[in-house]
């Protein structure tokens, strides 16, 4: 079964795979770059981000919906939002520009933030210029995928 396109607006997700293969690439005006099983972006080394084998270790804030929050907290899974885009989306941590209790208030969603591991052929990333890593994994994550998470309480 073929999985549908990531949605997104503005440039397109990469699958990591193919990022791989290349070992270095020019898109969306950046240039990505993997080596000594980390990824660069523009030169600056992606945190949280490392490639052993056929599999990669992420860190990553996940942004949701109060109600999927406590979900989350519970079950330690990440499930995509729908059928239709069964994706679960991430952005990197360490991202200096833009505070993460910013986009909670701007947006009323509650956060994870959480270290997983996942097959490599599972994700995708969108890269541009000035903004953090977005990661795409197909599928969601499933309890034994995940190594760390941190749920924001609900207040």
């Amino acid at each position: 079964m073929e999985l549908p396109r990531l949605k997104t607006k503005g440039p397109q997700y990469i699958p990591l795979d193919q990022i791989i293969s290349l070992g270095k690439l020019e898109a969306y005006k950046c240039d990505i770059e993997i080596k000594n099983k980390s990824l660069f972006v523009q030169g600056r080394k992606i945190p949280g981000f490392t490639i052993d084998k056929n599999q990669v270790i992420l860190e990553g804030y996940h942004f949701t919906s109060r109600e999927d929050a406590i979900f989350v907290r519970q079950y330690r899974t990440f499930s995509p939002s729908d059928q239709e885009d069964p994706y679960s989306y991430f952005i990197e941590t360490g991202f200096n520009k833009i505070d993460p209790k910013e986009i909670r208030h701007l947006s009323g969603a509650g956060s994870a933030e959480v270290k997983f591991i996942v097959p490599t052929h599972r994700i995708s990333l969108k890269v541009q210029k000035d903004h953090p890593i977005k990661y795409a994994i197909t599928n969601g994550l499933e309890a034994d995928e995940i190594i760390e998470i941190s749920v924001e309480r609900i207040s």
